[in-house]
């Protein structure tokens, strides 16, 4: 049986969370800055494990401290590292339309879709991106 790598869900919800609203903040203050230092962090996440994302990293400090009674909710790590892959390479594209591109419409465009994601996920529990893995496994696995 294989070593699976596990995460606490509510990490995820959390990180997810808070950058959904950094991202909606600095849209409306139009830091756009933040977009290439969210794709960091995420991108970090889908690297190294989201154990390395400094939301997780801040989530586990808060749980050590204020949130001592929340019972960690374990899922397979490697869903949610595809979706922070996903969204990484989609605020890279924005960041590239922000910088390189001087287009406002497709870098916020870009990084407001990431938003909405990352807001869907911290409030249902539903990843957009998890379950996009999760059927590209079962269609491979259909194939061979």
């Amino acid at each position: 049986m294989e070593n699976t790598v596990m995460v606490d869900r509510n990490g995820m919800r959390f990180g997810a969370g808070l950058s959904a609203a950094v991202l909606v903040i600095a849209f409306a203050i139009d830091l756009d800055i933040i977009v290439p230092i969210v794709a960091l962090a995420l991108g970090l996440g889908a690297a190294f494990g989201p154990s390395w994302s400094p939301m997780s990293l801040l989530f586990k400090g808060l749980r050590a401290s204020v949130l001592r009674g929340m019972r960690p909710d374990p899922e397979p790590a490697t869903p949610p590292r595809f979706a922070q892959f996903v969204g990484t390479m989609f605020l890279l594209a924005a960041t590239l339309g922000l910088y390189v591109y001087e287009s406002e419409a497709v870098g916020w465009g870009l990084a407001l879709i990431v938003a909405v994601l990352q807001a869907l996920l911290a409030t249902t529990g539903i990843c957009v991106g998890c379950e996009v893995y999760l059927l590209m496994k079962r269609l491979q696995a259909k194939g061979t």
